[in-house]
């Protein structure tokens, strides 16, 4: 992993000597999940919010350019159960401080096909159950920081494209690699997490 880490950062170093970036700012929606983290006939759902960052693009060539990101993420899961007329919500909520490094190839205009790898990095972790039973409803909030593991690396697939010179629109699909929580004894736990939006260039 440190060597990936290192090649990449020697990649993006190297490339930042020959190309002028361009800066910019970027935000959308988030469809995260967590495969294997189903609790028994109760299955782990998307939880729908957001994510918000900054970015430089540096162009390589014609057809290719390098963007590394500095993404703050909102990712985790929902369930959702009801048994004998009461229902019961939990949402996890992961914060992840996350560094994708995006190879960007361009081969119709305006549209690029994105590939590269994620660093992430685990701020905390939060969970908050819910209950409704016969018109009455009560909730609690707890930490699960100390479940989580502070590093996750996964892989980055997507597509974007210009609508102006400064805007573009993409979607994006992170594939989780390393198991979300400490100790885990079953099948590994990894982050899924598409992502819809928007990015302005300064």
């Amino acid at each position: 992993m440190k060597k990936i880490f290192l090649l990449v950062a020697c990649v993006c170093m190297a490339v930042g000597v020959y190309a002028q970036p361009q800066f910019g700012v970027k935000a959308g929606l988030n469809l995260s999940n967590i495969s294997n983290a189903d609790m028994g006939d109760v299955k782990s759902k998307m939880k729908p919010s957001f994510y918000a960052g900054v970015f430089a693009d540096f162009q390589v060539v014609d057809f290719m350019s390098i963007s590394p990101e500095l993404i703050y993420s909102r990712q985790g899961n929902y369930y959702k159960d009801s048994y004998e007329g009461e229902t019961y919500k939990t949402w996890n909520r992961l914060n992840y401080l996350n560094i994708p490094v995006m190879f960007k190839f361009t081969f119709v205009k305006g549209l690029s096909v994105d590939v590269g790898p994620q660093f992430g990095f685990n701020l905390n972790g939060k969970t908050k159950d819910k209950w409704d039973y016969e018109g009455e409803s009560g909730d609690s909030k707890n930490s699960i920081s100390d479940n989580i593991k502070t590093f996750d690396f996964g892989l980055n697939f997507g597509l974007s494209y210009m609508i102006t010179e400064k805007i573009d629109v993409a979607a994006r699909y992170n594939l989780g690699l390393t198991d979300v929580y400490k100790n885990n004894q079953g099948d590994a736990c990894r982050n899924g997490v598409l992502q819809i939006g928007v990015g302005y260039r300064f």
